[in-house]
């Protein structure tokens, strides 16, 4: 894991822990589903990211192999 999905994922166990346990969690608090709904939405950049820098590094790859024939 990088050290920010660990610091992140250590912040939301030490508040479910915080407020007594998973069945005490208000998730019809409108501030909770905004962060959740943001943290999505930064995983998904974060996923896309990924992929194009992999595609990049493919190409990179592929037009290589392609000059050194």
């Amino acid at each position: 894991m990088t050290e920010s999905t660990f610091a992140a994922e250590k912040m939301i166990c030490d508040h479910i822990h915080s407020v007594g346990g998973i069945n005490n969690l208000d998730v019809s608090n409108k501030q909770v589903l905004m962060y959740c709904a943001s943290a999505r939405h930064k995983y998904s950049a974060y996923l896309d990211d990924q992929k194009k820098n992999r595609s990049k590094v493919v190409a990179g790859q592929w037009r290589k192999a392609l000059s050194d024939e």
